[in-house]
């Protein structure tokens, strides 16, 4: 498609001073620099490149098929795809005129899935083959309008053959209220069923903000993002992404030479991913000696981050700025904070998580709904799904003396040792500061009432070592008695594998006292 020809067609969609469709920011990127290449996919030897004109134009496409088909404002969109280039033309068709995105993450597996289908009660379905062949038996599909991408099934149209290719169009985003649903998705569902969050277009546009002004990228970027959605802020800031391939995006079984030749290859200069993904990274680069000295930004999310992590961050990427950041899917980002500061600090009472962004009120809640210094983190701002109402996010916090946000574990998973009231993850930021140890829980169970802490190692760790290690930092935090457990593996969050999915480990511990 030739991007120059979409240019006064975005002129005359382009141009509101302060946009109400998130879509807008995107299409008057297309109009400035149409040439500038939005989103990358590394493909053999030569990469997939969409620059912005033709992506904004192939959207137009997907706009101008929603509406011959009649799938008008308001209704619900879910996609079972995999997040390629074509994908992300249809998000922004979607998004402009006004429907509803609906994702689901189809790494939980397929009750989980079953389940995101159930809740979301789409009116539109548009999926891959292999989901949408089983539709004559799934009541969500049967009951929606069914479109497929890449092959057909009997039983659902199919894009390839109802969209055009050739023409160019004009993209005119849809005015919308600031209170219009644009994306819903799933929490991660790691302590409990996973539930629907609704985005609004006044949301997106605020996170944007947010997550620019906490993390401001330079045009010239190249973006490799470790989540779906933070390709949607990318292009909304005008830089470039690069798609990871379909075998790269499970993030803690990421093959870390494959994703560290994409950095290399494609000149990546900023990264985000989750403390899983990012640390089985830096190993590799540390490993085999080669820094990835291209990469100016890294944002690491989705899971706590301990001081052994940074320093292992800082040897992989010796001129990256380097930031934590702390949120939630109803509310991202609530607090960022350096590694640097991280790994400077000598206290040890739970993970640092950093002071609120800009526009973030944050304070803490105990479950009485009373101020205390320690209690749940609660958020409010323009960029929280809940608006102006306080988002309780689960976690169990306090502020330093500094106003920094430390967390302590969740709402719930305290555990009474001998009496006295200890948070998990207190215990668990020692352990992950020993060099040795992979993963860490500190939880009670049937055979330990009193709790114990659960660890996974390093292949090649010294256990006795490790052991010793740990005996030292937890007779130091007065917990000289405390049972140490060592398990081949601790079950982790499917989302980014870098959270204890504790309902799953607490089953595996009672399963073994039988």
């Amino acid at each position: 498609m030739n991007a120059a020809a979409v240019l006064s067609a975005v002129d005359r969609a382009a141009a509101v001073s302060l946009p109400s469709n998130v879509v807008e920011l995107i299409a008057d990127h297309a109009r400035r620099t149409p040439d500038t290449p939005a989103l990358v996919t590394p493909d053999g030897e030569r990469d997939r490149v969409v620059r912005y004109g033709d992506l904004v134009g192939r959207a137009a496409a997907y706009a101008a098929w929603l509406d011959s088909a009649g799938i008008h404002a308001g209704a619900r969109v879910q996609l079972l795809v995999r997040p390629d280039a074509e994908t992300y033309a249809l998000v922004l068709a979607i998004l402009a005129r006004g429907l509803t995105l609906v994702v689901a993450d189809g790494r939980g597996g397929m009750r989980r899935l079953l389940s995101t289908l159930a809740d979301a009660a789409p009116d539109v379905v548009i999926a891959a083959p292999s989901v949408m062949c089983w539709w004559p038996l799934v009541s969500s599909l049967r009951r929606a309008r069914r479109f497929t991408m890449g092959g057909s099934v009997p039983g659902a149209g199919h894009l390839a053959d109802l969209v055009a290719h050739g023409s160019v169009l004009p993209l005119a985003p849809c005015a919308v209220a600031a209170r219009t649903a644009a994306v819903v998705s799933f929490s991660s569902g790691n302590t409990g069923r996973s539930k629907a969050v609704v985005r609004t277009h006044g949301v997106l546009l605020a996170q944007h903000r947010a997550l620019a002004s906490a993390i401001p990228l330079e045009h010239t970027d190249v973006n490799l993002p470790g989540f779906p959605l933070a390709a949607l802020h990318n292009l909304c800031s005008g830089t470039t992404t690069v798609l990871a391939p379909a075998d790269l995006r499970t993030m803690a079984d990421a093959d870390p030479a494959a994703v560290a030749a994409i950095i290399d290859r494609c000149g990546v200069t900023s990264l985000s991913g989750s403390p899983a993904y990012i640390g089985n990274l830096a190993r590799h680069l540390v490993r085999t000696g080669t820094p990835a000295r291209s990469v100016a930004t890294l944002v690491v999310g989705g899971g706590p981050v301990g001081r052994a992590l940074c320093a292992e961050i800082r040897q992989a990427f010796p001129l990256a700025e380097v930031k934590v950041v702390y949120g939630a899917t109803e509310a991202e980002p609530v607090t960022t904070i350096t590694i640097d500061e991280v790994a400077a600090e000598r206290e040890r009472e739970g993970y640092l998580v950093g002071r609120p962004v800009d526009g973030s009120e944050v304070c803490l809640f105990a479950v009485t709904d009373s101020r205390a210094s320690v209690g749940e983190v609660a958020v409010r701002g323009a960029h929280v799904s809940n608006g102006s109402d306080w988002h309780r996010t689960g976690d169990i916090g306090r502020f330093d003396a500094e106003g920094r946000l430390w967390l302590l574990g969740r709402v719930g998973t305290a555990v009474s040792y001998h009496g006295v009231t200890v948070h998990p993850y207190v215990v668990e930021a020692d352990a992950m500061s020993i060099t040795g140890v992979r993963a860490a829980a500190f939880v009670a169970h049937s055979r330990a009432p009193n709790g114990e802490l659960v660890v996974q190692l390093d292949a090649g760790a010294d256990d006795g070592a490790v052991v010793r290690d740990l005996r030292g930092v937890l007779a130091e935090r007065g917990l000289p008695e405390l049972s140490i457990h060592i398990t081949d593996a601790i079950p982790m969050d499917a989302r980014h594998g870098s959270k204890v999915a504790r309902p799953a480990l607490l089953t595996m511990l009672e399963r073994e006292n039988r």
